[in-house]
């Protein structure tokens, strides 16, 4: 192997393997930080979406208690659960209905109820049972308010009052709308369904705002009583304070058509007594608002495959899968895949929700119902590897766990990325550094060896002077061959350079001499011939002595020249001074009379400008006061308008305080009125506890106008007081008017006589206007023609200006010229001319165009 090989393949090596190395370790630390920073970036997010949550829900069922807790303290509602409880006694008391009305109710349950189950997806239902365990007077009440009904379920609440005449329709009718008001207004933000009162006597859902299957049912051994609601009754029922609000876990209510409902209870309290209890169910649609953030998973920082959710003790769901809604075909295949039961998948597919249906048995789940909180990477219910963070949260006694998640791929996606861009760029750097190894090792092959070195040594040796060095390579591959070449090459150089010694020799002394002539030439001797040979020296001799000769000619006519030049612009440089020193002069006089004429005309711009304003001034005068006039002309007649305008209003407030006596004499009727029916509404309320239980309504219309005779009465007092203040007012007001048509009376003479004034001001203003607008108009013409005059100043003084500039140009030129002259002289005086016979006229007669035409003659001639 050559050597080139070699070095070749050791640079590209070295030059490849360091890279391998370090980008394989660079790759493994950078994901294995990244990795952790990610880790705890994504606990961190985790754990705040999931403290929002709880903070969200915990604000949610807060408010819903609230609402609850205020509302059960309500006057009406206890007045309503009372009424509402008697009517549903008297229905009772009444006895069976009838066989059709039985017959409608039964066709309900097994026909349309059913229908409405099958529809919403639920499971099929015996409802032998249910009919059975209703009472005679629930049979009644659900036939008039559910079957007899003619509006569908979901929208019963519009009917009032069913048309039996009954007590409890009576109290329906009464109770009913304000009550529906209320479960509207708090649906909006408290999620409700339905709204529910019950007996405490008998444990009958006495009152339901929608009227589904719970409506007249006992919670004590009706077919509910072992559900839900039926258990928020009880713990409601035997709570200790009526500010006790008790929550009931999500449960499949066969009323609601197997929908998720919760409730929440509280009790109803009639002075000191339990009159009953209020209940509300709710629904999970709230809930499932908040943990899915209104389906915005990405607004809330869930990404693409965060999501949170709620589990309960039960191990399902208590709100949809984010994977239901936006990937429901994987979301479905997935559950199969994890084991899920075919019939659990298809319902959740029927019924497009997962609540009550989606089982999470996760470690995280089990964790958070347990109540232990921590982050951890584990399987969802998916079986899809998440990094999770757990919780529990307790809401009205009932632990839930609160679940928040990333999937793993998704939170460690740019690890990934990173340790590809890693490798991928540790591949491509190592691929470049091979390249520039293998050039580098090229490279070296070249110029780094040991017969390269010895190479440069011989060479080293012949250049100090050794002829009889030589290479004599035996490397026995392509150096040795240089060598060999270098070796001929040197030994036919060397002959060479002797052959070329002796020529040198010759040629050398020939050279001496013509230095030696040339010397002589450079200390100005311009007599020096050069001697000629017979070698390569020899033309350039005999082109020196030529050369010289003419020079010497040529600085004989320059010198000539030179001299009659230097005598000219002398003459012309105390010509040139002079000017300059007149145009100065002239400068000075001419820049003060510019001077002057400035002043002149800026005294005169002042002057006009002062008079314009003295003009626009006198003017503006001039028509304020005639503003100022017909202001004062306005105020005189808007003071009369005002005067009689204050004598209408003062005979209008008299008539007003005629017309409040009046009133005080209806008062007095209505007073009258209101003592007559407060005596009525006592005789009735006597007649009505004369008359026992059948006076009972007759008692309560008595108080009724018992309370409007006192209302009237409290009115007119407050009505008479009213009036007597008005009458007082009045007669201040009349003697205020009084006061002020004094006033302007008085006003309208101080007006007038200003109007005066303001008259004669105003001619003697026009007056000043006319002398200040000839002033002005003589000033303006006085000032354009000092503006005329000063720019005829400024165009001399700018034109004398640029001529001292031209004869200061010029002045300096002529310096320049005579300075040329004398350094001319001087320099053809250092050379030493051949003499010659020239005729030469005496300098200071000859002119200067005849010195220079003789000089070009002699040159000429030469």
């Amino acid at each position: 192997m050559k050597l080139r090989h070699k070095i070749l393949l050791g640079s590209s090596l070295l030059a490849v393997l360091p890279v391998l190395v370090t980008g394989g370790l660079v790759s493994t630390m950078s994901t294995q930080l990244a990795q952790e920073s990610l880790v705890d970036q994504t606990r961190e997010q985790l754990n705040t979406i999931g403290e929002l949550k709880s903070e969200q829900l915990t604000e949610y069922v807060g408010l819903v208690e609230r609402q609850l807790r205020a509302y059960s303290r309500d006057p009406g509602l206890v007045t309503g659960l009372r009424d509402l409880g008697e009517g549903y006694r008297a229905v009772s008391a009444n006895g069976a209905i009838e066989a059709e009305q039985r017959q409608l109710v039964s066709e309900y349950y097994r026909d349309s109820f059913l229908r409405e189950l099958r529809r919403r997806g639920g499971d099929q239902l015996d409802t032998g049972p249910l009919l059975s365990s209703l009472s005679e007077a629930g049979l009644a009440l659900q036939y008039h308010y559910m079957v007899a009904n003619d509006s569908p379920a979901g929208f019963r609440q519009e009917l009032d009052a069913a048309t039996d005449g009954s007590a409890f329709s009576e109290a329906h009718a009464l109770h009913h709308p304000r009550i529906r008001d209320f479960l509207d207004g708090a649906a909006r933000t408290g999620g409700y369904e339905d709204l529910l009162l019950v007996d405490a006597e008998s444990g009958e859902v006495v009152y339901s705002v929608g009227k589904y299957m719970d409506f007249a049912t006992s919670l004590t051994d009706g077919p509910f009583a072992e559900t839900a609601i039926g258990d928020a009754y009880r713990r409601a029922i035997s709570a200790p304070s009526p500010d006790d609000v008790v929550f009931s876990d999500f449960q499949a209510y066969v009323p609601a058509f197997g929908a998720p409902s919760a409730f929440m209870a509280s009790p109803v309290y009639d002075g000191t007594e339990v009159a009953g209890v209020m209940i509300a169910r709710l629904s999970a649609s709230r809930i499932n608002d908040i943990m899915t953030s209104n389906a915005a998973w990405r607004r809330v920082g869930l990404r693409e495959t965060g999501e949170t959710y709620l589990v309960g003790g039960d191990g399902t769901l208590r709100n949809n899968s984010r994977f239901l809604v936006e990937q429901a075909p994987e979301y479905l295949q997935a559950l199969r895949n994890v084991g899920v039961g075919a019939g659990v998948v298809d319902r959740i597919e029927a019924v497009n929700s997962s609540v009550l249906l989606q089982p999470v048995n996760t470690s995280a789940a089990e964790a958070a119902l347990a109540g232990r909180s921590g982050f951890a990477q584990a399987t969802d219910y998916r079986g899809e590897a998440v990094f999770t963070a757990f919780a529990p949260i307790t809401v009205g006694g009932v632990t839930w766990g609160l679940i928040s998640q990333f999937d793993e791929s998704e939170a460690l996606a740019p690890v990934f990325a990173l340790r590809d861009s890693v490798v991928a760029g540790s591949a491509a750097v190592g691929l470049v550094l091979l390249v520039l190894g293998g050039a580098a090792g090229w490279l070296f092959t070249r110029t780094v060896s040991r017969p390269v070195q010895h190479l440069e040594n011989t060479v080293r040796q012949v250049a100090a002077g050794d002829d009889s060095a030589r290479a004599r390579m035996t490397t026995g591959d392509e150096l040795q061959t240089l060598g060999d070449a270098f070796d001929s090459l040197l030994d036919e150089r060397i002959s060479q350079y002797e052959a070329a010694a002796r020529e040198n020799e010759q040629l050398n002394n020939s050279v001496i001499e013509l230095l030696r002539a040339v010397s002589q030439l450079s200390q100005q001797d311009l007599t020096v011939k050069v001697p000629v040979t017979e070698d390569v020296t020899g033309p350039v001799a005999d082109a020196l002595n030529q050369m010289v000769s003419e020079i010497g000619d040529l600085l004989n006519d320059a010198s000539f020249v030179a001299e009659r030049v230097g005598l000219a612009s002398r003459r012309l440089k105390l010509q040139a001074d002079k000017v300059r020193q007149m145009a100065q002069d002239e400068g000075v006089e001419v820049d003060a009379m510019a001077a002057e004429l400035d002043e002149a005309a800026r005294t005169m711009a002042e002057i006009a400008e002062l008079a314009e304003r003295c003009d626009q001034a006198a003017a503006q005068a001039s028509e304020t006061t005639g503003t100022a006039l017909e202001t004062v002309n306005g105020t005189v007649q808007g003071m009369s308008l005002i005067r009689e305008l204050v004598h209408e209003t003062e005979k209008r407030i008299k008539r007003l305080g005629e017309r409040s006596q009046e009133i005080s004499g209806i008062v007095d009727i209505i007073n009258t009125i209101a003592e007559r029916t407060h005596v009525l509404a006592l005789n009735a309320s006597m007649q009505a506890a004369a008359a026992g239980e059948a006076g009972r309504g007759f008692a309560v219309v008595a108080d009724e106008v018992q309370r409007l005779a006192e209302s009237s009465r409290n009115a007119t007092s407050q009505i008479s007081g009213l009036v007597h203040n008005i009458q007082v007012e009045t007669a201040d007001t009349i003697t205020t008017m009084g006061r002020t048509i004094s006033e302007v009376v008085e006003g309208s003479r101080m007006a007038e006589r200003a109007g005066e004034q303001m008259l004669l001001t105003q001619r003697t203003t026009s007056e000043l206007v006319e002398a200040v607008q000839e002033i002005a108009s003589g000033s303006q013409r006085q000032s354009k023609v000092s503006l005329l005059l000063q720019q005829k100043a400024a165009n001399v003084q700018l034109s004398t200006q640029k001529t001292r500039q031209r004869l200061e140009e010029q002045t300096i030129q002529t310096k320049a010229l005579v300075l040329n002259s004398n350094n001319l002289l001087e320099s053809i005086r250092t050379f030493k001319l051949p003499e010659r016979a020239i005729e030469q006229a005496p300098v200071e007669a000859q002119p200067l165009v005849a010195a220079g035409g003789e000089g070009h003659a002699r040159s000429s001639g030469t």
